[in-house]
């Protein structure tokens, strides 16, 4: 009986142990939680824009880093004959990438996408000009979004 006794209590304290070790198994193989990746800056703008020079259209300050940046343009023209637009981003005096859009009487869209590494801050601006050389200007709307990310690889 006694034999019996210690056997069991033997195989209940191995049995516990195991369950205590395959618990810490699972903790230590469960993922670890996601941190926050970045921030997403965002601004809107719009102007109208003639030929003699670029415009800003839409910008915003973004501090130190580095970042994925996009730009959502519309062309409204309303001035009667069909005009080409052509913008372009910069962070500081670096360029990120250019669109262009012909719009021919109404609307016209265009996107910019590009990377930006801002050592020490600065801003993240799209500066459009269009080929009408006089009044009424076609209005260029633009949706800026810098998102900031740990990285920027550039591959071949």
């Amino acid at each position: 009986m006694v034999a019996i006794r210690r056997t069991g209590l033997v195989l209940g304290l191995i049995l516990a142990v195991a369950v205590g070790w395959s618990q810490v198994a699972l903790a230590l193989a469960a993922p670890a939680t996601k941190a926050a990746v970045g921030v997403a800056y965002q601004t809107t703008g719009g102007n109208p824009v003639g030929n003699a020079n670029y415009t800003v259209v839409a910008d915003m300050v973004v501090p130190a880093g580095k970042y994925h940046v996009t730009a959502r343009g519309t062309v409204n023209n309303q001035t009667g004959v069909a005009t080409d637009v052509s913008c372009n981003a910069y962070a500081g005096n670096a360029s990120v990438d250019s669109g262009s859009a012909s719009a021919p009487l109404q609307y016209a869209g265009f996107n910019i996408d590009g990377t930006a590494d801002l050592s020490s801050g600065g801003t993240i601006r799209v500066e459009c000009i269009s080929s009408v050389a006089n009044a009424p200007f076609p209005f260029v709307g633009i949706s800026l979004v810098a998102e900031s990310v740990a990285a920027i690889s550039i591959l071949p």
